[in-house]
């Protein structure tokens, strides 16, 4: 049963219906001085986000990886209809880049994908 919300019943939808919606479009516009020019980030998918969470740990180390911003980078940044500009595998390539531009990348990468510091440390120590 929906929650009523000023008398009116939200529906409750069917799992197709929930498949159907287009809830990644919306896209982050950021200005990069480092870089003179504006970028754009997107949304991670579940399985995109579960797949940098695994990338930050080591499973036969339990050491956490190096690159982190990069690597988060890499996975959000796109063109301007969200398609992405990179691979996992340029992560380490774009770690060598500006440092000051990566960590302004990440920050609002994070914010956009609901990542605080501490789910970054807690994704790294395990």
């Amino acid at each position: 049963m929906g929650a009523a919300v000023k008398g009116v019943v939200n529906p409750v939808l069917s799992g197709a219906d929930i498949l159907a919606i287009d809830d990644r479009s919306d896209l982050k516009k950021v200005y990069v001085p480092e870089w003179k020019t504006d970028v754009y980030l997107r949304v991670l998918s579940g399985v995109e986000r579960d797949r940098f969470e695994l990338a930050l740990n080591d499973g036969l180390t339990g050491k956490a990886k190096p690159n982190v911003r990069a690597f988060l980078a890499v996975m959000c940044l796109c063109d301007e209809s969200g398609k992405r500009l990179f691979k996992d595998s340029d992560a380490e390539a774009l770690g060598e880049k500006n440092a000051v531009a990566l960590d302004r990348v990440f920050s609002v990468a994070k914010e956009l994908n609901v990542l605080d510091d501490e789910d970054v440390e807690r994704i790294e120590k395990n």
